[in-house]
């Protein structure tokens, strides 16, 4: 594991990127899981990837959710990109997840295999599952698929089945790096608050960030 810190002022953004080049997949610590509501974004895409908690282990967890594609992925060089985002709106935090040595055809993200979660910091519950992410001694990414998007008719009703565990891949990271993350983490706070609540807007934030961030372009800041 190696890791890196850019940041791209044109775009508002500052990255910590952990680099896994010789990944060593284990077998899978979960089997079949079965997400709460809270992980709609998680249970409803087939080409996801974002944190997650079980009951009884409350982790963090990673998930990389890449229905049909998860064998293809296996041992293949990584790239996992923390982002902190300082749009006018809000700060964003993101986590893109790429295969840069891969080419797949016909996926959701081509021309890249690359997964992404883009999540907004005003949630009590989000904030923490995040710092307590970005501050475990190690990652760990769990490879899974599921049986195509469900649907969420609320009152606990839910029209899809389990995300099953295909593989898990776990790295140490380094203080050094924990380090850093924590710092960008505490920065990236510190500017949303800074805002007025009349002026703090998740959407518009995101559309600025999207906007910024064309899709014929990787957005991972790639290392000097």
């Amino acid at each position: 594991m190696d890791w890196y810190h850019e940041e791209d002022k044109l775009k508002s953004v500052r990255e910590v990127v952990v680099e896994i080049i010789n990944p060593r997949p284990i077998n899978p610590k979960f089997g079949m899981m079965m997400l709460g509501e809270k992980y709609h974004l998680l249970r409803s895409n087939t080409w996801i990837a974002g944190y997650f908690r079980m009951d009884g282990d409350p982790g963090p967890y990673f998930l990389l959710r890449a229905d049909g594609y998860a064998a293809r992925l296996k041992g293949q060089a990584l790239r996992v990109a923390h982002c902190f985002y300082r749009m006018h709106a809000g700060g964003l935090y993101a986590i893109f997840i790429d295969f840069p040595n891969l080419k797949l055809s016909g996926v959701p993200s081509e021309p890249f295999v690359l997964f992404e979660m883009i999540r907004g910091i005003d949630m009590e519950d989000e904030r923490q599952r995040i710092f307590d992410g970005i501050n475990r001694p190690k990652l760990h990414i769990c490879f899974a698929e599921g049986d195509g998007p469900g649907e969420d008719f609320g009152g606990g009703m839910w029209s899809g089945g389990p995300i099953d565990a295909q593989y898990d891949v776990v790295v140490d990271i380094g203080e050094e790096c924990r380090n850093m993350l924590e710092e960008e983490w505490n920065a990236l706070l510190m500017f949303h608050r800074s805002l007025s609540g009349s002026v703090r807007d998740f959407n518009a934030s995101l559309q600025q960030m999207q906007m910024e961030n064309p899709l014929s372009r990787n957005p991972i800041i790639e290392r000097p």
